[in-house]
């Protein structure tokens, strides 16, 4: 494919020059040469915004192509159901860009079939533990927010950070479901230690994700549309789980 070159600038500049005609004033002054010479130098740096403007536009056309040959390659091996395509898309359209809104960290493992997602999820922290209220004159009132509800509000950010990542995967990859595991920091009741453990693990079909109604579903409710693992109660939070399986 050849790109066509444009000398818009030139053209404009020529035909200014080959059309000046000295004006009355112009004659009178002694200032016709001085104008020829003014629209001469214009015609040159016209043609010099020509050539800047077309490499531009040469080396924007070479990164599209790129891109293109990028897309067909990767296109390619998601047809064959090549997991180094799969990974290679999403590092293409970098879906997770504002992953900080999920998690700190998101890590990924394929298969033919289906992808496994460990999100490494946002601390309680990201819910505040206070209630604005208005007060009947007016004035805003901070109360400490009641645990059930703070711990209920966290469940539910754990859900549709979930819920997201799986839509995610899904809008790029044609896989039969995706696996996702909220990881968070919490403490192991085995060894009373600190831990990064599991604490939501859920299997994703696409067409059950697709079936809901994502505007008004409660996103831990929903959870009860998929084959998951989640060990919750409203006066202590997560527990620790294992990752779910698929039956066999």
């Amino acid at each position: 494919m050849n790109l066509k070159k444009e000398f818009l600038n030139e053209s404009k500049a020529k035909n200014n020059l080959e059309n000046y005609k000295p004006s009355f004033f112009d004659k009178i002054f002694g200032s016709t040469q001085k104008k020829i010479n003014r629209l001469t130098s214009l015609l040159e740096q016209a043609k010099n915004d020509d050539t800047k403007e077309n490499d531009l536009k040469y080396n924007e056309y070479l990164v599209e192509q790129k891109n293109w040959k990028e897309l067909q390659r990767i296109s390619n091996g998601i047809e064959n159901k090549e997991t180094e395509s799969y990974n290679d898309a999403l590092q293409y359209f970098n879906p997770f860009s504002d992953v900080g809104e999920l998690g700190t960290q998101i890590s990924f493992n394929f298969e033919n079939n289906h992808i496994d997602i460990d999100l490494h999820v946002n601390s309680v922290e990201v819910i505040p533990d206070y209630e604005l209220k208005q007060t009947s004159t007016g004035k805003l009132s901070k109360k400490n927010m009641p645990k059930s509800r703070f711990n209920e509000l966290y469940q539910d950010h754990i859900c549709s950070s979930a819920i997201r990542i799986a839509r995610e995967v899904f809008a790029y990859l044609p896989i039969e479901y995706a696996r996702i595991n909220a990881v968070s920091k919490i403490v192991n009741s085995k060894t009373g230690h600190l831990e990064e453990q599991p604490i939501l693990s859920v299997i994703f079909p696409p067409e059950t994700i697709n079936s809901l109604n994502l505007e008004t579903i409660d996103p831990s409710d929903s959870m009860q549309n998929f084959v998951h693992n989640m060990k919750f109660s409203k006066t202590k939070g997560f527990s620790i789980v294992e990752k779910v399986e698929l039956e066999k």
